[in-house]
C-alpha cells in the first residue's frame, strides 16, 4: 500500500502532460479502495459538475453527456435542502461515507442514480472525499462507488481504512494541500463556569469546546456552529454555571439536531474519559526522518497533553548510565547498531543484520520506554512517547496493570510511502540545521529504508495502524481519528 502510494504521489505530482489529469488519481482509488467505480465532481460556480467517470478495466469514460450540475447553495447561500452527497462533502470540506444507499434518506441519490445509468452499475455503498487547499477551499470530489470484498466479491460498505487511504489520494491530488483545518475558531469571547464536582469547578470559553470538538472529529465548520449555538443558548438562559455533563449534554444535541450522528457518539465518548480520570498515553513509531517527532508536538497542542518523551533522549541517558562495553549497540544509531554487534551469522544479508541491530538496541531502550509509562500510569498523567524504537512487537503490555492504574493506550506507526520524499527530508534538514548528523542519514538512506520496512511489516503483523506522513494535517488528523476510536471503544455510547 505504502508503495502503491508512492507511486501514486508522483504521477499525481509529476509536470507532464497527459490527456485527463485525474486519471491516476481515479485509478489509485480504485485500486487502494477496491471500488468499482471512481467520479470525479469539479467545483464551478455554485454548482459540482462531473467531469471524469472511470471504470476499473476500461479507459476513463470520455465524452461524457452534459449533465446538470448538482447544485451546492441555495440563492440566499445557505445549503441546498436537495443535497447529494457529494454536494454535501463539498460544502461542508468532509468525507461523506454511506454504507448502504438503498437505506439512506439523509441525500438525494438522483446524481448517482444518473451515474449508474453512464457505468452500468448498480450504486450500493458510496464515499465521497473533497479535494482543495487552504486558498482555494474544495476544488473537486472523489466519488467512489461500491467496494468490493476481495475474497468473495461481494459489495461492502468503504471502511474506514479505505477512507483513510482515499483522504490520502485526495491529498496528494491537492495543490498544495487538503481543506482541513484546525477548528479553534468559535463564538466571540464566551464563556461559563463549568462545575466538574464537589468545589471543583473550571472556566472553559468557546475556543476550548471548538478544540475538543475538532479532536472528536468534527470540521473548522461543524465545531464553530455547534458552538456558537450552545454558548449562545446559555448566554440566553442567563447561567453563569453549569455542569460539566450537562454542557456535553447540550453539545451532543446541537449536534444531532444539524450535524452526523456518529459526531455525538465521540463527543460523548472523550466527556466520559475525562472524567475517568485515566490517562491517555499516544505511542509513536517510526524511522528517522517519518515526521514522528513533529506528529508527537501536533498531537501534544490539540490534546493537551505536556508529557512528551523521546526514546532517542531515553538512548541518550543510558548511553551515560551504560559503558560502551557492556552494551555497545545503544552507543550507535538505530541503523547502524548491527556494526557493534560482536556475532551476527555470516549468512546474514544487509537489511538482516540491520534489524537484527536495531531490535537488540529496542529491546535495552525498552526498559526505559516502560519506565516513563509506568510513571504515567501511577500519576495518572497522559503522555506522548516516540521514536524510532518503539517496536509494534515491543508495545504490548505497556499499558497493562491493576484497575487503578490502566490507562488509554494507542500505538501507531508513521512512515513515508515515497524513497525521494524521505530523501528530501533529509537533504532539507541538513541545510536548515548543518550540524547535526544528516549527512550520516543520506549515506545510510538505504538501511533507513530498509528498516522502514521492516517496521511497516512489524505493525502489520501486531496490529498497529500505520500512518502514510503525505502531510503533517492529514497526517495528524488520522492520528486523531485512531485516538478517537480507541475513546469510543472504551466508552461506547450508553455504557
Amino acid at each position: 500500500t505504502l508503495t502503491l502510494l508512492g507511486d501514486i504521489g508522483r504521477t499525481l505530482a509529476s509536470d507532464a502532460e497527459r490527456a485527463d489529469p485525474w486519471d491516476p488519481l481515479l485509478r489509485g482509488a480504485c485500486a487502494l479502495t477496491r471500488a468499482d467505480v471512481a467520479a470525479l465532481y469539479e467545483v464551478a460556480g455554485d454548482g459540482l459538475h462531473l467531469t471524469a467517470v472511470r471504470v476499473p478495466g476500461s479507459a476513463t469514460v470520455p465524452d461524457l453527456p452534459l449533465q446538470p450540475a448538482l447544485p451546492l447553495l441555495r440563492p440566499d447561500g445557505e445549503m441546498a435542502e436537495t443535497r447529494s452527497a457529494a454536494a454535501y462533502a463539498a460544502h461542508q470540506a468532509i468525507s461523506v461515507n454511506i454504507a448502504d444507499l438503498s437505506a439512506s434518506a439523509d441525500f438525494d441519490l438522483t446524481g448517482s442514480r444518473e451515474l449508474d445509468r453512464l457505468t452500468g452499475y448498480r450504486a450500493r455503498s458510496l464515499l465521497c472525499v473533497p479535494i482543495g487547499d487552504a486558498e482555494r477551499g474544495v476544488v473537486a470530489v472523489l466519488q467512489l462507488i461500491n467496494a468490493r470484498n476481495p475474497a468473495t466479491g461481494a459489495v461492502t460498505r468503504f471502511g474506514a481504512e479505505a477512507q483513510r487511504l482515499a483522504e490520502i489520494l485526495a491529498w496528494q491530488a491537492a495543490v498544495p494541500g487538503f481543506p482541513g483545518r484546525a477548528a479553534d475558531a468559535a463564538a466571540g469571547g464566551a464563556a461559563v463556569t463549568v462545575i466538574k464536582g464537589p468545589g471543583i469547578t473550571r472556566r472553559i470559553d468557546a475556543p476550548l469546546v471548538a478544540k475538543r470538538l475538532a479532536v472528536a472529529g468534527a470540521t473548522a465548520a461543524e465545531a464553530e456552529a455547534i458552538t456558537h449555538r450552545v454558548f449562545r443558548e446559555i448566554q440566553h438562559e442567563g447561567l453563569a454555571e453549569i455542569l460539566d455533563m450537562e454542557l456535553w449534554d447540550r453539545v451532543c444535541l446541537a449536534i444531532g439536531q444539524r450535524f452526523r450522528g456518529g459526531l455525538s457518539d465521540r463527543v460523548r465518548a472523550w466527556s466520559a474519559f475525562r472524567r475517568s480520570g485515566l490517562p491517555l498515553v499516544v505511542l509513536i513509531g517510526g524511522c528517522s526522518g517519518s515526521g514522528k517527532s513533529t506528529l508527537a508536538a501536533e498531537l501534544g497542542l490539540r490534546l493537551d497533553i505536556g508529557r512528551i518523551q523521546s526514546t532517542d533522549t531515553l538512548r541518550e541517558v543510558m548511553r551515560l548510565l551504560v559503558s560502551p562495553h557492556l552494551a555497545p549497540e545503544i552507543h550507535r544509531s538505530t541503523y547502524q547498531a548491527w556494526q557493534a554487534l560482536p556475532r551476527l551469522p555470516a549468512s546474514l544479508g544487509e537489511a538482516e543484520r540491520v534489524v537484527e541491530g536495531f531490535r537488540a538496541q529496542a529491546d535495552k531502550v525498552a526498559v526505559a520506554i516502560r519506565g516513563v509509562v509506568q510513571r504515567s500510569l501511577a500519576e495518572r498523567e497522559s503522555a506522548i512517547v516516540e521514536g524510532a524504537h518503539l517496536d509494534p512487537s515491543l508495545q504490548e503490555g505497556l499499558g497493562q496493570g491493576d484497575a487503578d492504574t490502566q490507562a488509554l493506550m494507542v500505538p501507531m506507526l508513521v512512515a513515508v510511502a515515497d524513497r525521494d520524499e524521505l530523501s528530501r527530508h533529509f537533504q532539507w534538514r541538513s541545510v536548515l540545521a548543518p550540524t547535526r548528523s544528516d549527512r550520516r542519514h543520506l549515506e545510510d538512506f538505504e538501511r533507513i529504508w530498509q528498516l522502514q520496512q521492516f517496521l511497516v511489516d512489524q505493525a502489520d503483523r501486531h496490529g498497529v495502524a500505520v500512518i502514510p506522513n503525505v502531510g503533517i494535517e492529514l497526517c495528524t488528523r488520522h492520528a486523531l481519528e485512531l485516538i478517537s476510536t480507541a475513546v469510543l471503544e472504551r466508552f461506547p455510547p450508553g455504557a
